[in-house]
C-alpha cells in the first residue's frame, strides 16, 4: 500500500477512443439494425438492449422465428418468388442477414454465416456496451462510466517504487542538492541494476579515475 499520494493518470488513447466508439456503435445500430428489428416486430427497448450485447444477426433471426414467425415466413415466400425470376432481376432476400464470407445464401442452409452486428469486432466492444442503455429507442452513452475506466490503476509494486522515489526526492530537495547536482548524472544503470555515479557527485573535478 502506497504511503504517498500517487498521481491520478489517464490513458489518453482510451479517453478519446472509448466515448467515440460508443457513440458510433449507437449510431450504427440505429441506422443499420433498427430497420431489421422493425421488419421483425422486435423494435423495442428490451430487444435493442439485448442485441447490443450480441455478436451477430443470428440472435435477431432466432428471436424472430420464436416471437414473430410470420415475418420469417414472408421472407421465405419472397425468396421463392425471387428464385423464379431471371437471375439478373432477383432480389437478394437474405443479404441483410448474411456475412460476406457465407458459402450459402439462406439461413435455412447448412453453413450459413450470419452478418456481424456493429462494432462486434472492436477490441473494447464489451467495455463500450456496458456504457449503453436504451430509453424510448434512443441509445444513451454513459460517458462518465467510460472516463472512469480510463483512469490508470498502478500496481502495488509501482506504488512501492513511487514511495521510494518520493522519499529520495524529498531528502534530495531538503538538502538543496538539486541546486548543486544534475540528477541525470547521479546514477549509472546496467543489467545488474543502478548505482551511484561517482563522476556525477565529484563533477567539479574535470580529470579523475579510480585509485589503483
Amino acid at each position: 500500500m502506497s504511503k504517498k499520494s500517487f498521481p491520478t493518470m489517464v490513458n489518453s488513447n482510451l479517453e478519446f477512443d472509448l466515448p467515440r466508439a460508443a457513440r458510433n456503435k449507437a449510431a450504427s445500430f440505429k441506422r443499420d439494425v433498427y430497420p431489421t428489428l422493425l421488419d421483425f416486430g422486435l423494435l423495442d427497448d428490451e430487444h435493442v438492449q439485448k442485441y447490443l450485447n450480441c455478436g451477430t444477426m443470428k440472435e435477431i433471426y432466432e428471436d424472430a422465428l420464436k416471437e414473430n414467425r410470420r415475418s420469417i415466413t414472408l421472407l421465405e415466400q419472397k425468396a421463392l418468388v425471387e428464385a423464379a425470376k431471371d437471375e439478373k432481376q432477383r432480389e437478394d432476400v437474405w443479404k441483410f442477414l448474411r456475412d460476406s464470407k457465407s458459402p450459402v445464401k439462406s439461413p435455412k442452409e447448412d453453413g450459413f454465416i450470419f452478418a456481424p452486428l456493429p462494432f462486434s469486432d472492436y477490441n473494447n466492444n464489451g467495455v463500450i456496451t456496458k456504457s449503453l442503455s436504451v430509453k424510448d429507442l434512443d441509445i444513451l452513452v454513459d460517458e462518465q462510466f467510460l472516463k472512469d475506466l480510463c483512469v490508470i490503476k498502478p500496481s502495488d509494486e509501482q506504488k512501492e517504487l513511487w514511495d521510494m522515489l518520493e522519499d529520495f526526492c524529498e531528502n534530495f530537495n531538503k538538502k538543496n542538492f538539486h541546486k548543486k547536482y544534475h540528477i541525470g548524472n547521479l546514477f549509472i544503470g546496467d543489467g545488474n541494476g543502478i548505482r551511484p555515479n561517482v563522476y556525477g557527485v565529484l563533477y567539479k573535478y574535470q580529470w579523475m579515475h579510480p585509485k589503483r
